[in-house]
C-alpha cells in the first residue's frame, strides 16, 4: 500500500538530497493507471529533485522533476517521474500505456520518463541517447 496512490509511496519519489516529496497528484494517478493496466509492479527510478540533485544527475535547467508552480492549481510540485524499463519487452509493453496517458514521454536506455509539465512542448516523444540531451 502506498501513501500517494494504491501502490506508490512518498519514499519512492522523494529527492535523495532534500527529502522533498511534493509531487503532482494528477501525475501519480496516471502512473498508477499505467501500473494497473500493466498488471505488475513498476519501479520509479527518479521523482522529485532539488535543484542541486538535478544538477548532480545532469538534469536540464527547468526540469519537470524540480518542483514549481505551473498555475494548474496543484501548487509547487514535481511534474515528472522516470519508470525503470530494462528490456525491449518492458518498453514494448509500457510505451502504449504511457502514450495513452501522457503527452510528454522520454525514452532512455533503462527508463521511460513521463511528465505533465504544461509549459513544455506537448505530444512529443524524445530520447536520451544524444550527448546533447540529458534528463
Amino acid at each position: 500500500m502506498g501513501d500517494l496512490t494504491n501502490n506508490f509511496s512518498k519514499s519512492e519519489i522523494s529527492c535523495p538530497l532534500s527529502g522533498d516529496s511534493r509531487i503532482s497528484p494528477r501525475l501519480m494517478e496516471k502512473v498508477q493507471q499505467v501500473r494497473d493496466l500493466l498488471g505488475r509492479g513498476v519501479i520509479l527510478t527518479s521523482g522529485v529533485r532539488s535543484v542541486q540533485h538535478n544538477k548532480n544527475v545532469g538534469g536540464v535547467d527547468g526540469s519537470a522533476h524540480v518542483p514549481r508552480d505551473l498555475e494548474d492549481g496543484e501548487g509547487e510540485v514535481c511534474h515528472a517521474v522516470d519508470i525503470r524499463c530494462s528490456s525491449s519487452r518492458d518498453r514494448y509493453e509500457m510505451l502504449p500505456l504511457c502514450f495513452g496517458r501522457f503527452n510528454r514521454i522520454g525514452i532512455g536506455r533503462n527508463f521511460i520518463h513521463v511528465d505533465t509539465d504544461s509549459t513544455k512542448p506537448s505530444n512529443v516523444a524524445f530520447h536520451y541517447y544524444s550527448s546533447k540531451h540529458k534528463a
